[in-house]
């Protein structure tokens, strides 16, 4: 008999419980199944748990982020390849055509970059540099 087949029979001896031999073999089989038909206890520590919890999370948002970030690089490098691909087939020029009407409000243009310019410092002195923008 084979050492795979008899350890086989002793193994099934110890689950029937037929077994009681003194034999070294029987004993282990004995102390390995009554371990195992035990419930491992299992504490889990609050904190610990929360922390594995986060960090899956975050592990999640940063694939998605970088997922997004690869369609946005995807969106504009179509845009990009696509507007000069329809410039180069029409011929298009650049010309000030349709805004030559600014340069005789050239002092309101300036006028109106000065005052978004000035709202947005005071803005920026008012509101606390720690507020978090929804």
């Amino acid at each position: 008999m084979s050492s795979e087949e008899n350890d086989n029979q002793l193994q099934e001896q110890v689950e029937q419980g037929s077994h009681r031999g003194l034999d070294i073999d029987g004993k282990a089989y004995e102390v390995v199944f009554r371990v195992l038909k035990k419930e491992p206890e299992f504490v889990s520590i609050p904190s610990f748990t929360n922390k594995i919890i986060a960090r899956i999370h975050e592990a999640k948002a940063r694939k998605a982020l970088r997922k997004d970030f690869l369609w946005l690089g995807l969106g504009l490098f179509s845009f990009v390849v696509a507007t000069l691909f329809v410039m180069v087939q029409t011929n298009f020029k650049i010309s000030p055509g349709a805004f030559t009407f600014i340069s005789s409000y050239s002092t309101l243009l300036w006028f109106g970059l000065l005052l978004i310019a000035g709202l947005l410092w005071i803005e920026r002195q008012i509101l606390p540099k720690n507020q978090k923008q929804v």
